[in-house]
């Protein structure tokens, strides 16, 4: 059995060292409209659960990513890319996203803040689900899913203010 505190370190020095390499750039704010948000997204493919994902973003100086309006929502599903077929497992193509509904199920909050979240882009079927309480966000139709916590997505997004 794997040491979680050994694999978490190791992922640590991982992002540090190739997080960079791997990260895609965020949407850019030179664009010809001005975007309400001071966040820059940036995505990462690298396999992890959601405790990994905060940790890892959290190393990197900044937190797992989460839109709180369609202008970020937008930007997130230009940086994921959309994957135009449905995967039989449809956490193999998404991407945590900070927010869950561990509390109190159907009641989404920020993993961060703990405050309800003001903007959803929840897939019609995956809005309850007394098993899957943590958020994500597909590539295969960019809106978002509640999927198990501990498994393990193609990726995460982490946001910084600059």
């Amino acid at each position: 059995m794997v040491d979680v505190k050994a694999q978490n370190l190791l992922l640590g020095i991982m992002m540090l060292l190739v997080g960079d390499i791997h990260g895609t750039e965020a949407y850019q704010k030179n664009t010809k409209r001005p975007l309400r948000s001071n966040k820059i997204f940036k995505k990462y493919d690298i396999s992890v659960n959601q405790v990994q994902a905060i940790d890892a973003c959290r190393i990197m100086h900044g937190r797992l990513a989460l839109p709180e309006s369609k202008e970020e929502d937008a930007q997130i599903r230009k940086i994921i890319g959309n994957n135009f077929y449905m995967n039989p497992k449809p956490y193999n193509s998404a991407y945590w996203l900070r927010a869950d509904d561990k509390n109190y199920e159907g009641y989404w909050t920020d993993s961060f803040t703990g405050k309800p979240l003001k903007y959803l882009n929840f897939e019609a079927s995956q809005l309850n689900s007394d098993s899957e309480d943590c958020l994500s966000i597909n590539s295969y139709n960019s809106q978002w899913n509640n999927i198990s916590c501990n498994l393990f997505t193609k990726g995460y997004l982490c946001e910084y203010t600059d």
